[in-house]
């Protein structure tokens, strides 16, 4: 977990980047509820990668201070928002849309 100093020190391009290591190495989780909008959505793994990879901004939601990460692309080209709990270890990716 990060400790509240590290919080305010993270800005968007930090948060990419963490996110991008995280994903080479696998350690991103997905929450119960990006499962069902992945199976609702017809994501795959695939996409998620494809959209992180992609991702142009990343801003922190004031209601629950997770991190939005948009801009980003699925393997079709279609827009893929995620929504990331850095606060989590490992990583949770908590919704995508």
């Amino acid at each position: 977990m990060r400790t509240e100093a590290t919080r305010r020190a993270i800005n968007g391009a930090s948060v990419i980047e963490i996110v991008r290591r995280a994903e080479v190495a696998g350690t991103i989780r997905l929450s119960d509820h990006a499962r069902k909008r992945m199976k609702e959505r017809g994501v795959r793994a695939g996409d998620i990668s494809k959209a992180i990879w992609t991702v142009q901004s990343a801003k922190r939601q004031e209601s629950d201070k997770n991190w939005r990460l948009k801009g980003g692309v699925d393997t079709d080209g279609d827009d893929l928002m995620i929504v990331i709990d850095l606060d989590q270890d490992p990583i949770v990716l908590v919704t995508l849309m």
